[in-house]
């Protein structure tokens, strides 16, 4: 289990990360993303994404390990592409947020 830390200090537990880069338009944009998922979802999605949305709140981002030493810590993610709650056949709530900073255009 990871605990995910927002710069405002906001924490909440995630099970799975993941940092990606995706192709838009040919080879001319690209797209630097972070993916994080919980299961189970400690909170309905409003709660994520009001906490995801304050100001300031994805200048940093730490993804920090069990034992608390930090994993994985971002900047220049600015804003959320999609969030979801997804129900499982054991009743169990999942949740995912994709962040991602702004379009580079690549020569």
């Amino acid at each position: 289990m990871f605990t995910v830390k927002l710069a405002t200090g906001v924490t909440f537990s995630a099970t799975a990360a993941e940092q990606m880069r995706t192709q838009i338009d040919g080879n001319s944009q690209a797209r630097i993303a972070l993916r994080v998922e919980s299961t189970p979802a400690q909170h309905e999605l409003d709660w994520y994404l009001e906490r995801l949305d304050a100001p300031g709140a994805l200048d940093s981002v730490q993804l920090l390990c069990e034992n608390g030493t930090v994993g994985l810590e971002v900047q220049g993610y600015t804003h959320v592409v999609n969030a979801t709650i997804r129900l499982l056949v054991t009743g169990e709530k999942s949740f995912s947020i994709m962040l991602a900073k702004p379009l580079v255009v690549e020569s």
